[in-house]
């Protein structure tokens, strides 16, 4: 139901999206158990090359997808990326806004961040999209931490640090691999990328893991209340330090959103357009090098005549 209201014009992306003029594409990889009962236009909503339909594996008792599995959604990301760039108009200044829809992704991702950390579960878990104004749901809390420590023993003879794609094959989801995909490819075109909140960010670790020169054109949105988001940041920022890249900066927003489809991302685009209209204004020399002669004749000039 949320991909359909994001390909009928009613989901929040779709609101941001036309407010902030831009283009919005949702590309399905894998929602289980596909449009059966509804047949995206593709206008907005497009079936991917490549699918998980049945959905990803139980990762707590093996991998959560194929090597080749993993490798196919990562180069949808990469030909749907394409494709979005391509369908833009020549000459544009662009930005790439990812997020993403799926059930149950914070507690892979919280997995993804755990295998590439080290650090302990019961660290990294939050109650996700059940939070409410009431707070966590302690029960479900406690269940997510126990699903992530069986994940890490079942794998834990993995070297996740040493291959970041083998985490993606051991607990990741079709539509992170995609989104690290996308990223990649946005890396080695030199064009930004504004990162929405919890997965949205594994998936930036991932792709930073995989490539340390994609730091440089990530721009986090919005911090997430999932607590996982801080371990992955400062992870992504060492990768940024030891490839010798200025680290990236702290999200701009922190607004609670919890609301997915990259909805704070598109409200952090406004404030990108600014940044770059901030290169327009004069600097401090420019200023005190005016003419300032100039501009008084200039405006006796347009003085009306009694």
């Amino acid at each position: 139901r949320s991909v359909e209201a994001l390909d009928r014009g009613l989901a929040g992306a779709c609101a941001l999206a036309r407010r902030g003029g831009a283009r919005l594409r949702a590309v399905d990889v894998g929602v289980s158990p596909g449009p059966a009962a509804y047949e995206w236009s593709g206008d907005v909503v497009r079936p991917a090359a490549f699918r998980l339909p049945e959905g990803t594996r139980n990762f707590c008792a093996g991998d959560a997808m194929t090597g080749s599995e993993v490798d196919a959604c990562l180069d949808v990301g990469r030909r749907e990326t394409e494709k979005m760039v391509g369908e833009s108009p020549s000459g544009s200044r662009l930005v790439v806004c990812f997020g993403e829809v799926g059930i149950g992704n914070t507690t892979s991702s919280s997995a993804l961040i755990a295998a590439l950390s080290g650090v302990p579960a019961e660290e990294l878990c939050d109650g996700g999209a059940s939070v409410n104004r009431a707070g966590s749901n302690e029960a479900l809390v406690a269940r997510k931490v126990s699903i992530l420590e069986r994940a890490m023993a079942f794998h834990g003879d993995k070297d996740f640090q040493a291959d970041p794609k083998l985490a993606l094959r051991a607990v990741g989801g079709a539509e992170i691999a995609a989104l690290v995909g996308g990223m990649l490819e946005c890396s080695e075109r030199r064009i930004p990328v504004l990162v929405d909140g919890f997965i949205v960010t594994a998936a930036a670790l991932v792709a930073s893991l995989m490539d340390a020169t994609a730091t440089q054109v990530m721009l986090f949105a919005t911090r997430s209340t999932e607590r996982g988001q801080a371990t992955a940041l400062e992870l992504i920022r060492r990768v940024a330090r030891d490839g010798g890249y200025p680290e990236p900066c702290e999200p701009a927003l922190n607004m609670g959103l919890r609301m997915g489809e990259g909805t704070g991302a598109l409200a952090a685009l406004p404030l990108v357009r600014s940044a770059c209209s901030i290169t327009e204004m004069a600097t401090l020399r420019e200023v005190l090098d005016l003419d300032m002669s100039k501009s008084a004749d200039a405006s006796a000039d347009e003085t009306p005549s009694s």
